[in-house]
């Protein structure tokens, strides 16, 4: 199937599946009232059998066309078997769907009866499980087909070829993304076809069990308020984020704690309507905390507090259980190597600006407004590396005006290097990841805005919320864990050679169905959870999942089970 035309036959129909896919997956997960009608078959199943019955006929055509091509002598290239798996899958999955939907048609002289969705109904028959492995499944194989597409019009064919013009909107989408994408070497695309070879397992392969759960704070911290915050900090100085910070802004309580096996004790308390850490006070709700790399050590061992809106930003070491600042503003102040930390919407995180393996840089951003600095440290000196704003353009391309831009270092190149940076804006699908060339920062992967999520979870909602995770126990951070606090959804995306996938999923990735199950037991239903990596078992590994809920007491840490890991 080599030449250009049997490429474009194969193309037409497999986009036509990933059409098919698409409305597979919101027949699965949309939550729509059903009405009864007078012949006994509900009228919104009637929609889902034509869609799905031509999930089944473009699979089965896309089959036959490529048995065909292997019958006529056309070598089959490793991607066209891939597709030929592809389809018959989904054939298969479209034969399950259309069988529950007769089970399900309301024979002649029954009594009607009303369900508030066909995921409704489904559950009846298959339950809760199945259910959602049919719609992980359907979202796997409609982001394979996708990059398999990608691939082989890469590999076969010209983009700006004229007869593809008159494509579908869906194959149009993947073409404009190759356009856009770096041409693929044999190599890469040899790692790619072999990592999707090995992805026809569930999510259901990945699963978490707690092996701590508090309900009374963590530590003799009780999480008793709504304004709690914890984070993860290198107090022994060995380059593990083994303890952890919690603290109270605006009532100057703070606990640094240890844990040993289970067993969570203070290295560090000031009690609410406390004095705060170091000297300061932890007396404004703004305050924020988190650990830097100050020294250049490779380590997280000093904390970083700031206060938006009054330009205070402290710096503090620890020597032997002691506080004390290595750098002070405020408040009020100036801010911090010139960016002045004014506004009430400035956020701060550490980020690996030079690729040594190191968060030893200030990355500061002002979400609205286009601002973002990153700032270096030379002896206690700090100094603008990058400077956009106020107001500014953002940074490589993405113009960070919306308030609701978040922004977080991660290990795009699992290099160990946090020297990427992921920018998002919950609730309009748009995703960029950044690299940066000797401060020249451009996208790897951009989307939106408006845009469609990345891996499959769509960033729909404004609640939806990202962080960067050692899932497989590497000790790099080089996967992005995405969560929606309240709707129980919680996905774990890995990265192949520029390709996200899921690798755990647990919930609708968009805004529409019911609630998902959480993770490892946790529900995730208040809009109050917050969830981290931490290194739990002093590894240097901060590869398990910590989810807590402020106000509650509660808080929980998670492995991936033994069995998968």
């Amino acid at each position: 199937m080599g030449d250009p035309a049997s490429a474009m036959a194969a193309l037409g129909l497999a986009a036509n599946i990933g059409q098919m896919i698409e409305y597979s997956i919101r027949i699965v997960t949309k939550s729509k009232e059903l009405r009864k009608s007078l012949d006994g078959s509900l009228p919104e199943n009637r929609h889902k059998q034509v869609v799905t019955e031509s999930l089944l006929s473009a699979s089965c055509t896309l089959s036959a066309f490529i048995e065909s091509c292997k019958a006529a002598d056309k070598a089959l290239s490793p991607e066209d078997e891939h597709l030929r798996d592809i389809s018959s899958a989904c054939g298969a999955i479209a034969s399950d769907l259309l069988d529950e939907l007769e089970r399900l048609r309301l024979m002649s002289g029954t009594k009607h009866v009303k369900w508030n969705s066909f995921r409704q109904a489904l559950k009846t028959v298959w339950g809760k499980a199945k259910l959602d492995l049919l719609a992980h499944t359907l979202e796997m194989y409609r982001n394979e087909l996708k990059t398999i597409l990608q691939i082989s019009i890469l590999k076969r064919l010209d983009v700006s070829d004229g007869r593809l013009i008159g494509l579908d909107e869906t194959s149009q989408s993947i073409l404009k993304e190759t356009q856009a994408s770096r041409k693929l070497s044999e190599d890469n695309f040899m790692v790619l076809l072999e990592s999707f070879r090995r992805l026809h397992v569930s999510s259901s392969g990945a699963n978490y069990s707690p092996v701590s759960r508090q309900v009374e704070g963590v530590g003799g911290y009780d999480l008793r308020s709504p304004l709690d915050h914890i984070t993860t900090f290198d107090y022994d100085h060995t380059g593990k984020l083994d303890h952890l910070v919690l603290y109270r802004p605006g009532h100057g309580a703070i606990f640094i704690v240890r844990n040993n096996n289970n067993n969570f004790t203070p290295v560090y308390a000031q009690a609410d309507g406390g004095s705060g850490i170091g000297g300061y006070d932890l007396q404004d709700s703004r305050d924020r905390i988190f650990a830097f790399d100050y020294s250049h050590s490779g380590k997280l061992d000093h904390l970083a507090l700031y206060r938006p809106g009054t330009g205070t930003m402290w710096i503090l070491e620890n020597k032997s259980g002691v506080f004390n600042a290595v750098y002070a503003q405020g408040s009020p102040g100036a801010g911090i190597g010139g960016y002045d930390l004014a506004s009430s919407a400035d956020r701060a995180f550490a980020f690996d600006y030079t690729h040594s393996g190191k968060l030893d840089h200030l990355v500061l951003y002002r979400p609205g407004t286009g601002t973002m600095w990153i700032l270096e440290n030379k002896c206690g000196v700090f100094t603008a590396v990058y400077a956009q704003g106020s107001p500014g353009a953002g940074i490589g391309g993405y113009d960070l005006g919306s308030p609701a831009d978040r922004a977080f270092a991660f290990d795009c190149s699992s290099s160990g290097k946090p020297d990427h940076i992921v920018l998002y804006r919950p609730g309009t699908g748009t995703i960029w990841i950044l690299q940066n060339r000797r401060g020249d920062f451009s996208p790897v992967y951009h989307t939106g805005d408006p845009g469609s999520g990345i891996g499959g979870y769509f960033i729909k909602s404004p609640d939806d919320k990202a962080f960067a995770f050692d899932f497989n126990g590497s000790g790099m951070a080089d996967h992005l864990a995405f969560y929606r606090p309240g709707a129980g959804t919680f996905w774990i995306l890995e990265n192949i050679q520029g390709v996200f996938r899921f690798v755990f999923a647990e919930g609708n990735p968009g805004t529409e169905g019911d609630s998902g199950g959480g993770i490892g037991g946790y529900d995730l239903l208040s809009s109050a959870d917050r969830a981290f990596g931490f290194d739990y078992t002093g590894s240097g590994r901060a590869n398990r999942m910590a989810l807590y809920r402020p106000g509650t007491g509660t808080f929980w840490v998670l492995q991936r089970d033994i069995n998968n890991t």
